[in-house]
């Protein structure tokens, strides 16, 4: 999680870029941002230097050290970057899935904390952008349907880490990282992944035998083609009802793969539907290309 300092950075650097449209070529007296709570001229004097090391404001100190502040070229492009990743709904469901993975471990570690809690929490700010309830849901909806946590409340608002949420708190990745990456072996012995044709009897400790219906399942790749089809939704189509189209098509994907025994034909099908509904959404060439690469990597599993 950025530092208090790092997450304050964004909102200033958008104020003085607002300040520097209407006032142009003006230093800006920042006292008014900080306002008059003690200690707050003190803090976004702290900020101030950081921007201007970093090259994205000038400074002009006066004799009580007043840090009077102008946006730079470099500061306005910034603030531009900042602007379009907030509104990123990729980038802001990645963060809200980190965010309440850390949350929990640092505030909650052993029992459930509620949507009120997080959403009243510092790391609950993105780009200096409040999270929201909606927000929070959904996250909480991805990371319980992969068994980083579990609701302990009808309303799906009180949640708490399960033994592989702690495990991926600890990993020192994100989420993404803790569920694309190697997974650990079964304690039991080898995993074997193989076309069940008939009853199979086995008496040892040292086998764990994973049967499917129709030959050899990529589970774990399934479930990430998934993930990266629900992420990149909002870029492969702009309008909502394509987007609820291709989500219901790559939720029913996610049902049949969580199954005990996955049917390997059903999966097919269904993987194949995706792909067919990630063709007919030309919105963004590049996005839709990287979507295709991986479901049809997916599909060459089945053949």
């Amino acid at each position: 999680m950025d530092s208090d300092l790092e997450m304050q950075l964004p909102p200033l650097l958008l104020w003085l870029d607002e300040q520097g449209r209407e006032r142009p070529s003006e230093y800006i007296d920042v006292s008014a941002y900080a306002g008059d709570e003690p200690g707050a001229m003190e803090f976004v004097g702290m900020l101030i230097t950081i921007l201007e090391d970093r090259g994205f404001v000038d400074v002009v100190r006066g004799l009580d050290d007043r840090p009077d502040s102008l946006i730079t070229k470099r500061g306005k492009v910034e603030a531009q970057r900042v602007r379009e990743t907030r509104g990123n709904r990729v980038a802001r469901m990645r963060f809200a899935r980190d965010a309440v993975i850390q949350w929990l471990f640092a505030e909650y570690p052993t029992h459930a904390g509620s949507q009120q809690q997080f959403l009243g929490w510092k790391g609950s700010v993105f780009l200096g952008d409040m999270l929201t309830n909606d927000e929070f849901s959904e996250a909480v909806r991805y990371l319980r349907g992969r068994d980083l946590v579990e609701v302990t409340n009808l309303a799906g608002t009180d949640v708490r880490l399960t033994t592989n949420g702690i495990d991926c708190a600890t990993s020192g990745g994100s989420v993404s990282d803790f569920l694309n990456g190697p997974k650990p072996q079964s304690a039991g012995g080898p995993v074997f992944n193989a076309p069940i044709n008939g009853p199979v009897a086995v008496n040892s400790s040292q086998f764990t035998q994973n049967v499917v219906t129709s030959g050899a399942v990529d589970i774990e790749g399934l479930r990430a083609f998934v993930s990266l089809v629900r992420d990149l939704t909002p870029s492969l189509t702009p309008h909502e009802s394509e987007q609820q189209e291709l989500l219901s098509e790559v939720s029913e994907l996610d049902i049949a793969a969580s199954t005990a025994v996955p049917d390997a034909g059903l999966l097919k099908r269904l993987t194949g539907r995706v792909v067919t509904a990630v063709k007919g959404l030309t919105h963004s060439p590049g996005v839709q290309k990287l979507a295709l690469e991986a479901g049809e990597k997916v599909l060459d599993h089945f053949s």
